[in-house]
């Protein structure tokens, strides 16, 4: 085990000292699942000790799932795992296991700064990704959420995180009224059907080969519908892969689960087609590889996006014209290579690594801790990332950012596509000006939790006072509300323009076999939805002739655009401002009732003190304002016309729209050149 000290925050308040154990010595990270301790057994060996959160340990159903699972993962023997080494399930209070402290950076940060990896490391990252499926599957678990960004490159080769874990979440009353847990680019195609099985895992197993290989996700980059909808209809890009992968990793991406290898065959199929002689064991095959093949991982230039190392409090902002110096940020600033397009060869490793090209898209939601840490479960509605820009001070031995870093900001990012649009024009527009921002994809409740924590500093697209009111009253208190930038937002039932039997909600009761009884919702915590079932059902008397079928955004618009493909009657829960709306012709029912209330402001909202902390760009986003003539041609610019690299559009869009760019900056807006 480690002995060496990671960088950590300081403790608050509220944090024990000690849990098991275990001496407790900062935080590694957080999220909307727990916390990540970093301590040291007796003997000084670190750890990485996760504690759930108060509102999963009070759920009787998850904890006894979580309980099963944590025992199964202890009985997990994988070299390419890291471990449960101590828990604690069965107390009164909150739930903890503990794994070594593994250092490293992640499989994701490796490719992202460096490109494909060397023919050697991909070797031992397929064999020793396909022995450690392999033996989760053995003890009876799934893991549900293989990622880059849970795949650790340790000094002694590949090691996979959190296993297990994702079961517990995603078959939980948590999770089954909130979407699967999962990140859109690495998921199945059953799973986005909500079937989950160990050819799932496979089939990330090869979407994770293919991307460290190749240096570019199978099934590119975009927003989760645009994923979901590659994953489903479209073959994958394996343009670079090595021959000696190409039968496993294209079989393992096959969309019929019954088509894909079993986990146990992966190890023997890679070392035969590397010209190896499987052992019997494929333990023993994978480790003969590893040490053939694993040269030592040099460590990051700088800490990974997905695990940064503590910041000091931020900085007073740049004064006007005089941005500061990015030259020690981690993120993508003008004049650096944007990212590959899908389909473009991979980029070839520099000596010096290119800065993250982080850009809000489809909800990956990964919970950060400093590298090597722990990366808790990723769950669509259920968790939040955070990076702890605006934390409690970290911890005085860690260490600290050169003095000339530039201004750090967190945006949290939602997977709506006005959302997307407005978080990459600000994400160009402060990179611009100098400032170091950091994306963190998370879900609306976790956003506003996040932000009146104070681990998001500014969350764009906040719906009020309806749809996020909820939110709102419980955190409100705790929140800066900005301004509004958008007061056109309304709610409706939705049809396509062909389908002319009805044109009122009205209408609905007498044509309910039209649209097979159903309504298409979206996620069942949303205030669209909660309006539907609460207000719009009733008032209408749809109770007896309805069902609201509660899924996710991603599926609403699937469905959406596949009945319309058909030419089909469908009915779905849908907003104003969307891009579907663009996209397509589409008929919002008349409301007579006015069940779903007065139309809702788009607002701004911000932890405490970020007026302050970023007084200058406070009064930008004061400013900040849109009109439905320059929202809906944004949305088509970055989520249509530039969709693999949405950078670029804001870019664009920023460069055709300079009078936008003159009243919200008003005189800082002098020298900027979004052009190139």
């Amino acid at each position: 085990m480690n002995t060496q000290r990671p960088p950590l925050f300081a403790l608050t308040d509220s944090d024990p000292t000690r849990i098991g154990s275990f001496d407790i010595h900062g935080r590694l990270g957080a999220g909307g699942m727990g916390v990540v301790y970093g301590g040291t057994d007796g003997h000084g060996r670190w750890v990485a000790l996760k504690l759930i959160r108060g509102e999963f340990a009070d759920d009787p159903e998850f904890r006894d799932r979580f309980a099963r699972e944590v025992e199964l993962m202890r009985r997990v023997g994988s070299r390419c795992i890291a471990p449960v080494i101590a828990a604690d399930t069965t107390r009164q209070g909150q739930p903890w296991y503990a794994s070594p402290y593994v250092a490293g950076p992640t499989l994701h940060h490796r490719v992202k700064h460096n490109g494909a990896l060397e023919p050697g490391l991909t070797q031992g990252m397929a064999v020793g990704l396909a022995e450690a499926i392999a033996a989760i599957h053995a003890a009876g678990v799934v893991h549900r959420d293989l990622k880059p960004a849970n795949v650790i490159l340790a000094a002694d080769g590949p090691k996979v995180l959190d296993f297990g874990i994702a079961r517990a979440v995603d078959e939980s009353a948590i999770t089954r009224t909130g979407g699967v847990v999962g990140s859109p680019g690495w998921m199945s195609p059953e799973r986005f059907r909500g079937h989950t099985g160990p050819e799932a895992d496979v089939f990330a197993w090869g979407a994770l080969v293919a991307y460290a290989a190749t240096g570019r996700a199978p099934f590119g980059t975009g927003t989760a519908e645009t994923l979901m909808y590659r994953v489903l209809n479209e073959h994958p890009d394996l343009t670079g892969l090595p021959t000696e992968l190409a039968e496993s990793v294209t079989r393992a991406l096959a969309k019929d689960p019954a088509a894909r290898p079993g986990s146990t065959t992966l190890v023997p199929m890679v070392a035969t087609s590397y010209g190896h002689t499987p052992d019997s064991e494929a333990a023993d095959t994978a480790a003969t590889i590893i040490n053939h093949n694993w040269a030592m991982v040099p460590p990051p230039s700088d800490p990974p996006d997905t695990a940064p190392a503590p910041a000091p409090a931020p900085p007073q902002p740049p004064p006007p014209h005089e941005p500061a110096s990015p030259a020690a940020s981690r993120f993508r600033v003008p004049g650096t290579p944007a990212p590959p397009e899908r389909g473009s060869p991979a980029p070839t490793p520099q000596p010096d690594p290119a800065p993250n090209t982080s850009r809000p898209r489809a909800p990956s939601i990964a919970i950060t801790a400093a590298i090597g840490a722990l990366v808790l479960v990723a769950g669509v509605g259920a968790v939040v990332a955070r990076t702890f820009s605006n934390a409690p001070q970290p911890d005085n031995n860690a260490p600290q950012p050169d003095s000339g870093t530039a201004q750090p900001i967190t945006i949290g990012s939602v997977p709506w596509d006005e959302n997307i649009a407005v978080t990459n024009v600000w994400q160009t527009i402060l990179e611009e000006k100098g400032y170091d921002v950091e994306i963190q994809d998370v879900d609306v409740a976790p956003m506003f939790q996040g932000v009146a924590q104070g681990d998001i500093d500014v969350f764009m697209t906040a719906y009020l006072p309806g749809t996020h009111g909820e939110y709102w009253d419980e955190y409100g208190d705790q929140i800066e509300d900005v301004g509004t930038w958008y007061d056109g937002a309304t709610l409706h039932l939705t049809v396509p323009d062909y389908v002319d039997e009805v044109d009122s909600i009205e209408d609905l009761p007498d044509n309910a076999d039209l649209f097979g009884g159903e309504i298409v919702g979206i996620e069942a915590g949303s205030g669209l939805v909660q309006r539907t079932q609460n207000d719009v059902i009733p008032d209408y008397g749809l109770e007896n002739d309805y069902e609201l079928v509660e899924s996710s955004t991603p599926a609403m618009l699937s469905e959406l655009e596949s009945a319309i493909a058909e030419e089909e009657p469908v009915l779905v829960t849908l907003w104003h401002p969307h891009i579907a709306y663009v996209n397509h012709d589409l008929k919002d029912l008349e409301d007579p009732e006015g069940s779903f209330g007065e139309g809702e402001e788009i607002h701004t909202v911000a932890r405490e003190g970020f007026a302050d902390d970023y007084s200058e760009l406070n009064g930008w986003l004061e400013n900040f304002n849109l009109s439905a003539e320059e929202l809906e041609p944004l949305e088509e610019v970055i989520i249509n016309e530039y969709s693999d690299d949405q950078a670029e559009g804001a870019r664009t869009w920023l460069n055709d729209n300079p009078e936008f760019v003159e009243r919200t900056l008003d005189e800082d807006a002098e020298g900027l050149d979004f052009s190139s």
